[in-house]
């Protein structure tokens, strides 16, 4: 009789934990005040292009550039992989879904 016992007063053990533990009468610190953030360094952009000729919407599907030390990399929404010279900006080639 005491492990029925046991086992049906468990879960009410839990449930009263769970809900103590929730209280609303905690006192709660305030988040810590901001500090201005300085730059330590300059970011000038050498070059910007478009991947695709149209707008396409945003995927968010985490594309970004790779680069192999003498190209840089670049996939578009469309599935078309880029390759670009890093210093010029000129594309160096580029390739179908299908010759991957």
């Amino acid at each position: 009789m005491t492990r029925r016992l046991q086992k049906s007063l468990a879960p009410w053990l839990v449930l009263c934990l769970v809900l103590s533990a929730c209280s609303k009468d905690k006192d709660v610190e305030p988040p810590a005040q901001l500090v201005p953030l300085h730059n330590k360094i300059k970011i000038k952009e050498l070059w910007s292009t478009r991947l695709d000729s149209k707008k396409t919407e945003r995927l968010r599907l985490a594309l970004r550039p790779a680069s192999d030390g003498s190209r840089l990399y670049a996939a578009a929404h469309n599935g078309y992989v880029y390759a670009f010279n890093p210093d010029t900006a000129v594309p160096s080639g580029g390739c179908a879904p299908s010759c991957l």
